[in-house]
């Protein structure tokens, strides 16, 4: 299996887990356990993450966002905004 983006970010950037943690406001085991593909973040999370390291969103969770080969032609990745849009969540 590939090295997940994040880590090779993480690394370009120089920066420890502990580190990347912090600079991404989560803790060091969320680091961990996405780089281990054993975490799939909510979509708020994936879209902060997204945008502070331009890892693409479907690496963070393909569940809510598939990588656009795996999209049908007929149908498009779901936005950020439809995402989760009443399914309860707060905040």
């Amino acid at each position: 299996m590939t090295q997940h983006p994040l880590k090779t970010w993480r690394k370009d950037k120089g920066f420890t887990q502990d580190e990347a943690a912090t600079q991404l406001g989560v803790s060091r085991w969320t680091i961990n356990q996405i780089e281990l593909r054993k975490y799939a973040p909510h979509w708020k999370l994936c879209k902060r993450l997204s945008e502070a390291t331009g890892v693409a969103l479907h690496e963070f969770n393909s569940d809510i966002f598939p990588a656009p080969e795996m999209v049908p032609v007929n149908q498009s990745t779901p936005s950020v905004a439809a995402v989760g849009e009443g399914d309860g969540a707060h905040g």
